[in-house]
């Protein structure tokens, strides 16, 4: 169910709307207390401005149509919109922080012939006002050591490290965000470029690839890794990132 401001400016709850026009270009402050009473949920929400009063939906809806996932969307060709100063709390709400995604999502890497390492980490969006540095540490005689810095490119939400000499060893990519340290952690593998055979994880762009794909091949832990771009006319392999 979508509750907020469309795009004409009304207070929208499910199905109900609204006449009072709000001035998009002034923060709307939103909102919305529920309450089980008999079998039924009562959903009210109040929108106001600083200089506009409030304005407020009543909806009655079955127990179980709240259930599930809360999300902040903002949709709409050219929508441009920012959230903040926003909290959850009430006896109905269950916190799962083990789902938490970021800061940092995913990474790959490759490994030249001459040892020279290239490591991307993929953050979740970041924005210039967030700390626009990433620590690159290997773990090396069991102790994690910074070997890199990288400069976040805030186009894709990606640090790029470059490291001139590298080993098959643990990696973690390192970020600090407010007042809490994410990491990421893996593990250089040797370039397979004298076996055999060697397993190979490939990912396309033809469609959207969840957060969760990029851990369930890391949890494979092949014994050797190669992260690799192909162009499927010839099969070769573009190792620079």
């Amino acid at each position: 169910m979508l509750v907020g401001i469309n795009a004409a400016g009304h207070l929208v709850a499910g199905d109900q709307m609204n006449e009072a026009v709000f001035d998009l270009n002034e923060a709307v402050s939103i909102t919305i207390y529920g309450q089980l009473e008999a079998g039924l949920h009562s959903l009210v929400v109040d929108a106001a401005t600083e200089r506009q009063d409030a304005v407020r939906l009543r909806i009655d809806l079955d127990a179980d149509a709240l259930t599930g996932a809360l999300s902040l969307v903002a949709r709409g060709k050219g929508t441009r919109w920012d959230f903040g100063q926003w909290s959850l709390s009430g006896d109905a709400v269950v916190a799962q922080p083990e789902h938490a995604v970021g800061a940092i999502a995913w990474s790959q890497y490759t490994l030249q012939d001459n040892g020279q390492l290239k490591l991307l980490a993929q953050m979740v969006p970041l924005e210039s006002t967030d700390p626009q540095t990433a620590e690159l540490q290997f773990k090396q005689q069991g102790r994690w050591q910074t070997v890199a810095h990288a400069e976040l490119d805030l186009l894709s939400s990606t640090f790029l490290f470059r490291v001139e000499s590298a080993e098959s060893l643990p990696y973690r990519v390192l970020y600090r965000l407010e007042d809490e340290t994410y990491t990421w952690e893996g593990v250089i593998r040797a370039n397979p470029k004298d076996a055999d055979t060697f397993r190979l994880g490939v990912f396309n762009c033809g469609r959207a690839v969840e957060v969760t794909r990029p851990r369930q091949l890391r949890s494979c832990d092949p014994p050797r890794g190669l992260a690799a771009r192909w162009r499927l006319a010839d099969l070769s392999c573009a190792n620079d990132l």
